[in-house]
């Protein structure tokens, strides 16, 4: 019987030492793994037409959704939101997994996307892909395909 107790005990104790060897190695590389920096830019350029601003704000503020994680309101209180509520970010997105927040739309050039080209913003907004070539996990899974026209009026 002891016999059998030393063979569990260390059949248990090598999987131990494997699970932690395995969840170190997946921690320690995992950035790596999600930066494509080679992504594409798609060739969008934000349009001045009004009636095209007036499509992408329909689209930030409905059918897109942008609002509903880069917006600044009451989550407790969604009739609060309204469509000039500022897209600052800073919602916490799955807390339990690490410090995630979303990202500032608004055009300041230190906390915001106001010194991203159109091109880095229409690649993140379709692929995923941030500037620095890290992905957005939480962005590429939020959107559906968008089409050439809706991606130049949302930028």
């Amino acid at each position: 019987m002891k016999r059998w107790k030393k063979i569990v005990l260390g059949v248990l104790g090598t999987l131990v030492v494997v699970v932690i060897a395995l969840v170190t190695w997946v921690w320690t590389t995992a950035l790596s793994r999600l930066e494509f920096p080679g992504t594409p830019m798609p060739a969008v350029h934000a349009s001045t037409d009004p009636a095209v601003i007036a499509r992408g704000h329909d689209l930030v503020f409905g059918a897109a959704h942008c609002v509903s994680c880069h917006g600044t309101y009451e989550r407790l209180h969604p009739e609060a939101l309204r469509a000039d509520v500022p897209l600052s970010g800073g919602l916490p997105i799955a807390p339990h997994l690490g410090p995630f927040y979303s990202a500032n739309l608004t055009s300041d050039p230190e906390t915001g996307i106001g010194a991203w080209s159109d091109e880095e913003i229409a690649r993140v907004i379709r692929t995923g892909v941030r500037r620095n070539g890290q992905l957005s996990v939480f962005m590429r899974l939020s959107l559906g395909p968008m089409s050439d026209e809706d991606l130049i009026a949302v930028v």
